[in-house]
Parts: C-alpha cells; sequence; structure tokens
C-alpha cells in the first residue's frame, strides 16, 4: 500500500515537473512582448580611456535607455536626452559572441544629422570610428578620444530594416521594423562631442533576453568575426 501511495506521488510530481517544462517551453517560443531599461553605467564605453573621464560634461545628459523586444526583434529604443545635440549616433550589435573584447563588432548604425531624420546603415566587417576630437578654436568636444560615430564601412538602407525617430526633449525614440536578433546584443549611444555616452551592459544579461526570443532565436546563436 504504502509502495503504490508513494509510486503514485512520484508520478504526480514527474507530471508537475513535466507541466513546468511545457509552460517553459511555451513561453520562451511565444511572441511576448518586454521592454528592458538599462542604467547609465558607463562613463566611458570599455576599453576606451578618452582625455575627461567624467560620467557627463556640459550638456546633454544622457539617462536610461529602454528597449521593447518582440518574438526575436528589437522594436523600439528609447532614451532619455537632455538637451540632444546633433549629430547623434545609435550603435547596434544585433549577435555579439559573448566575448567582452568583441562588443564592439556592430551590425547596425543609426546617424541624425538633423532633426528627427535617421539615417541607417549596415556595418561591414571593417569600418573606421569618427572619434570626439579635441577642443580647439571654441569648438567644445568634451569626451575627446572616445567613439562618437563610424565614417567607413558602411551600407545605406540595409534590406528589410527600417527605422523612425521622434524627440520631445526627454526622451528620443528609435522605432524598428525588421530589426531582428539571433542571441545577445549591445547598444550604444554618443553625440558628436561624447559629452555623455551609453552603452548597454558587457554581458547582456542572457536571462533577460529570453523573455523576447523564441525557441529557434536562442537556439542559433552565432559567432560572428571580430571587427577592427
Amino acid at each position: 500500500m504504502k509502495r503504490e501511495r508513494r509510486k503514485k506521488m512520484g508520478y504526480r510530481k514527474l507530471s508537475q515537473i513535466l507541466a513546468l517544462v511545457g509552460v517553459l517551453v511555451f513561453a520562451a517560443g511565444s511572441a511576448w512582448a518586454v521592454t528592458i531599461t538599462y542604467q547609465d553605467n558607463y562613463i566611458n564605453w570599455p576599453g576606451w580611456t578618452p582625455q575627461y573621464t567624467d560620467d557627463q560634461i556640459g550638456t546633454p545628459a544622457v539617462g536610461n535607455m529602454m528597449v521593447t523586444l518582440d518574438d526575436g526583434y528589437i522594436t523600439k529604443i528609447e532614451i532619455q536626452v537632455i538637451q540632444r545635440q546633433l549629430f547623434d549616433s545609435l550603435f547596434i550589435n544585433t549577435n555579439w559572441n559573448g566575448n567582452p573584447g568583441e562588443y564592439q563588432d556592430w551590425d547596425i548604425y543609426v546617424r541624425t544629422n538633423t532633426g528627427t531624420t535617421p539615417l541607417l546603415y549596415s556595418v561591414g566587417s571593417a569600418y573606421t570610428y569618427l572619434l570626439a576630437t579635441q577642443p580647439q578654436e571654441g569648438i567644445w568636444s568634451g569626451r575627446w578620444g572616445h567613439p562618437a560615430g563610424i565614417d567607413t564601412g558602411l551600407t545605406a538602407n540595409p534590406a528589410g530594416i527600417t527605422v523612425n525617430e521622434t524627440y520631445d526633449g526627454s526622451i528620443l525614440t528609435y522605432e524598428f521594423a525588421g530589426l531582428q536578433i539571433t542571441g545577445n546584443f549591445v547598444i550604444g549611444y554618443s553625440q558628436w562631442c561624447a559629452n555623455d555616452v551609453f552603452l548597454t551592459p558587457v554581458p547582456e544579461p542572457f536571462s533577460l533576453l529570453l523573455l523576447g526570443l523564441g525557441v529557434v532565436g536562442v537556439a542559433s546563436i552565432g559567432r560572428r568575426r571580430i571587427r577592427k
């Protein structure tokens, strides 16, 4: 009798475990939208030592970043920006391999020169940065020597991806269509002067990313070549 009861209890526990696994698999494979908020934790991007090391040098002021994921796609990036200055740049690595030294393996670059008209580019395997320049002749550039944009290795208007941009004086919003991620991602932001820069955590908390990825996306993490 006791053995029979234990057997039933064992089957019940096994059923509960299988049910839980089923729920988790279903949740991972479902098209869930989730917004993750990242704090402004970096003074400079890792690996860069510019001349000024204060977190914020005058204006503009950059705060937190909110990233919305939906079934393996980045659909929206919102950044707290006060007194925005142009040009500014958004850098996206859609498939970071997890090596901290290779987080700058950028795939997508967005640059805005005037108003809210973003220029969208894919980034090649070899590219060069535009660095914030040393202040001279009354032109102020706070964090000189830090990446502020990408100069070469760009292809305009990558197929299948679009971006729209709005700015209300405090929140800068990029809305994307077709921007797929296939693993960890890294997002950076800077103005021409790099007075206050932003970078999502390196390494990216992968457990949070599961909420925005389907099972296929999770399984298809690849390794890309480093860009110099």
